[in-house]
């Protein structure tokens, strides 16, 4: 009588595996958000960190290393931080592919130009969209409103999270840095900012919360951007981006039940 029922459970474990592969099967479009550093220095930020030539033969080696561990997560498209409009610049990766260009000290030609070409990608994919950020009018708010502790407090926080940056450039590799950037804790610390400016202002003055949703409204157009390119349940949508826009993008896939999130974190062990 066991050995029948050793039987039973062997031959319903054997049936049930097919059941668990199919559990696991993708059911719709996957995104991930890889945010980044801005390699080449483009000062656009409030806080830029000072970034060391990512073309030197060591930096080189690091990203290739980098670019051998995200490549698991097999994307069929790689999006980048530029805008729909920018076709020049896209026309590099096209350039790229025919070796007419070299590659400049950006992430966008470092990792997704790479990995694009790596995984045979025909072309990248713009996705950002810029609108407005006048900062300089929450400045004038807050002297207006007596409120500079607020952002004096914003201002001294981000010269901070940079001078440690720039710190960790020194010692760290690539993959590194780029783990930090995109865990989970770090990605809220640095999204709390744009609630704290929401903070100034008074009475019909909105100032500060003018600025944050000036940002939810450039990353809800990233997002759209974004979901523009899922043609298919099966697409897996690489995003090379600013780690600024992490918080924002990652709440809009997860939150929309159309996609599936997968964090940067899980490639990089």
């Amino acid at each position: 009588m066991k050995s029948k029922l050793y039987i039973l459970l062997f031959v319903i474990f054997c049936f049930a595996l097919p059941v668990a592969a199919q559990e696991t099967k993708q059911t719709k479009p996957v995104v991930m958000i890889l945010g980044s550093y801005h390699m080449g220095n483009p000062g656009l930020d409030l806080n830029n960190i000072e970034a060391d030539d990512v073309r030197a033969p060591k930096r080189q080696k690091e990203i290739a290393d980098f670019i051998a561990l995200i490549k698991q997560f097999k994307p069929t498209k790689i999006a980048v931080e530029i805008a729909p409009g920018e076709t020049k610049y896209l026309s590099g990766y096209t350039e790229y592919l025919a070796g007419k260009y070299e590659l400049k000290a950006n992430e966008i030609d470092q990792i997704a130009f790479r990995l694009a070409k790596e995984l045979n990608h025909k072309q990248i994919y713009p996705i950002d969209w810029q609108g407005n950020f006048d900062y300089d009018k929450v400045l004038a708010s807050a002297k207006q409103n007596k409120q500079e502790t607020v952002t004096d407090a914003i201002a001294a926080w981000g010269k901070e999270i940079t001078a440690k940056a720039n710190e960790r450039l020194k010692t760290a590799a690539v993959t590194e840095i780029l783990r930090e950037m995109n865990d989970e804790k770090t990605v809220a610390r640095m999204h709390q900012p744009y609630l704290t400016f929401a903070r100034v202002g008074a009475g019909t003055d909105f100032a500060g919360a003018n600025l944050t949703s000036d940002w939810y409204e450039r990353n809800l157009k990233i997002y759209a951007n974004i979901t523009r390119l899922a043609d298919n349940p099966n697409e897996r949508i690489l995003v090379v981006i600013g780690a600024g826009h992490l918080r924002t993008l990652q709440h809009f896939i997860a939150e929309s039940s159309e996609y599936d999130l997968e964090q940067v974190g899980k490639y990089l062990k």
